[in-house]
Formats: C-alpha cells, sequence, structure tokens
C-alpha cells in the first residue's frame, strides 16, 4: 500500500509546483528567468548568489530566448523586490525596451537600480567571473 501512495504523491507535489510557478522558463548558472509580460522578464537567484550570476543569466536569456543582440542594451526594469512570477522574496526585473516600459535610462553600469543598463556582450562578460567547480 505504501508503495502506490510515494508515486500519487509524488504525482500531485509536481502538479503544485507548476501550478504555482516554480517551473522557470529558463534556468542559467542557479538563476531562474521568467517572463513577466512581453516587455519585462524577472531573474530570480537560487539560493545565495551574487550579481555577477544574475547578470550573466540575463544576458543569455536575452540572447537564447529574446533573440537579442550582443549589441543591445540591458535596463534593470525594477530593482530587488519580490518575484511576480513566484512570490519569492528576491528577483531583479530586466528589459530590452526602456521606453515600452517607462524606466528612465540612466548611467551605465552593472547595479540594481532602474535604468542602470549595460550591453548584453559586457553583461555576458560577467559569465567568466563565476568559479568554476572541480569534483
Amino acid at each position: 500500500m505504501k508503495k502506490l501512495f510515494l508515486p500519487a504523491a509524488l504525482a500531485v507535489v509536481a502538479q503544485t509546483a507548476l501550478a504555482s510557478g516554480e517551473t522557470p522558463d529558463f534556468v542559467f548558472d542557479r538563476v531562474n528567468i521568467n517572463q513577466v509580460n512581453s516587455n519585462v522578464f524577472e531573474a530570480i537567484p537560487r539560493g545565495a548568489t551574487n550579481t555577477d550570476r544574475i547578470w550573466c543569466a540575463a544576458s543569455e536569456y536575452a540572447v537564447r530566448r529574446l533573440g537579442a543582440d550582443w549589441q543591445q542594451e540591458l535596463y534593470v526594469e525594477r530593482g530587488y523586490g519580490r518575484s511576480e512570477t513566484t512570490g519569492r522574496l528576491t528577483s531583479i526585473q530586466f528589459t530590452l525596451e526602456p521606453s515600452a516600459t517607462g524606466v528612465t535610462p540612466r548611467d551605465r553600469g552593472f547595479g540594481f537600480q532602474p535604468g542602470s543598463n549595460v550591453s548584453i556582450q559586457l553583461a555576458n562578460t560577467r559569465c567568466g567571473q563565476i568559479p568554476f567547480r572541480t569534483n
């Protein structure tokens, strides 16, 4: 009887996770990325992570999923805040179209203030800052 219960319980847990939005649109190096709307996506770090990982994951998503050009600018739409797609406490929202979202571009840089921006290519250089594990 217990053997029948376990698969059923796992199926319920899996369905609950899917229904609650826990399945990300894209995952890159422990950062989940979800599309919020047609102009905004959010990076949701899983566990402790650094800013390099977040910029790296955002640039990878912009190129791989949104088809952005490497020279295109990546803008912070909203700094640290609660995730709109999962409810997690920490997320950062990005956009490729600041005029469509109303965010005012500001100084270039890797901060998470609304309007902060760098080229996707420059953001992608942060991927090289991530230490590699060897087992």
